[in-house]
């Protein structure tokens, strides 16, 4: 819900403090901890849940395309 009220800054918190913690998708918590840490302007958080993410065979292709747009 943060995400869709462009609360991107709040909703990295959110993913960031449910990291670590017991989840059934920890890939999809990481890719949309770097996702929003991308749109709040913070590059370095959202490449290191990125490249967390990308360790997860299921999350792999499309976190590397977002480490991609963080390159540019």
């Amino acid at each position: 819900l943060l995400m869709e009220q462009g609360e991107w800054t709040k909703a990295y918190q959110q993913f960031h403090m449910a990291e670590g913690k017991k989840q059934d998708k920890p890939g999809e918590n990481l890719l949309l901890q770097g996702i929003s840490a991308f749109y709040a302007k913070m590059p370095k958080k959202a490449e290191q849940a990125l490249i967390k993410a990308a360790k997860f065979e299921k999350y792999n292709e499309k976190a590397n395309l977002w480490l991609e747009q963080l390159a540019l």
